[in-house]
């Protein structure tokens, strides 16, 4: 119960938001970490929160209207996996809660609720990390994902008017992700590679379609063992590049843009459990034509596996 209060505490915030033309939360990236294999299930939870400062174009506002502006989002994260064919086979589900916060012209304003559920089919290419015969140790997947319209997407600010598509809770569409997932190990170094692509489609309703999103995840780790668990200390970087939204055939101003964030975590696996924590940072970037400023990221997560 513990747990859950600090992972749920954002459902407690009371929903309402004001409109805005260019924000800085948006989706986030699909990063899965370092996973145990030594057990083929698990259940867990998942805790992210982004920061964004933006600075509205001049030529968009009204007299007295803010130009300046905080985004915060949080997500928390029911997550698990069921492997298959002697773990060969990975299936994962995620469904989310998020929270939006909005900081502009003194004040607050707020949206939360379910997001889009995911589902996810990874195969393993290659796996010799179970052999004691290899000091060189690698792991390769693909996958493939589908994530589902559960968020709702056509809310409403306080004066009637639909919220802009990246302060909904959900997109309205059924998009794909496309992920190959690579580690190698050497005695206690390591390091490994994530790319995901995700092909989205418009939503019905509205005919507002994201952008595909393109994100790339490249870390190295040391491994040390404390008595019979082990502890794995991380360090990489992250690029991720977002093309443009589309409302029909005319592209969104503001949706498109790139940027690379440093990346420290650590990840303790015990035999049952599991508990990681990840912070970001941006290193350059160019998000919103260059109107968003992605600050510091924080995520947690915590596993139990059977």
């Amino acid at each position: 119960m513990r747990l859950l209060s600090v992972f749920f505490f954002l459902l407690l915030s009371a929903p309402s938001l004001l409109a805005c033309d260019v924000c800085g939360s948006g989706a986030g990236d699909n990063v899965f970490g370092l996973l145990p294999n030594y057990r083929s299930r698990f259940m867990g939870l998942r805790y992210r929160f982004q920061k964004y400062y933006t600075e509205h174009p001049p030529y968009l506002l009204e007299e007295g209207e803010a130009l300046e502006a905080w985004d915060y989002l949080q997500r928390a994260e029911i997550w698990g996996r069921y492997g298959l064919l002697k773990n060969r086979l990975q299936l994962f589900a995620s469904l989310p809660y998020q929270h939006y916060s909005n900081y502009e012209g003194g004040q607050w304003s707020y949206n939360q609720g379910l997001g889009d559920a995911s589902l996810q089919a990874n195969i393993t290419l290659y796996n010799n990390t179970d052999s004691a015969e290899y000091k060189l140790r690698h792991f390769l997947q693909l996958g493939l994902g589908l994530k589902l319209p559960t968020g709702q997407y056509q809310r409403q600010s306080v004066d009637g008017e639909l919220l802009p598509a990246n302060l909904q809770m959900g997109t309205g569409s059924w998009d794909f992700p496309f992920m190959l997932l690579y580690n190698w190990q050497y005695r206690s170094w390591g390091g490994g590679l994530e790319m995901s692509y995700t092909l989205n489609t418009a939503a019905p309703k509205t005919n507002y379609e994201f952008g595909d999103r393109w994100n790339t995840n490249l870390y190295g780790f040391y491994r040390q063992k404390i008595k019979g668990n082990s502890i794995s200390y991380q360090a990489g970087l992250r690029y991720e590049y977002r093309n443009p939204d589309y409302r029909g055939n005319i592209p969104e101003e503001f949706t498109f843009g790139w940027a690379l964030w440093g990346r420290l975590g650590a990840d303790l696996f015990l035999q049952n459990y599991a508990f990681g924590v990840e912070a970001q940072l941006p290193i350059q970037q160019a998000l919103g034509e260059g109107y968003v400023y992605g600050r510091w990221q924080a995520s947690l997560r915590a596993i139990y596996l059977f």
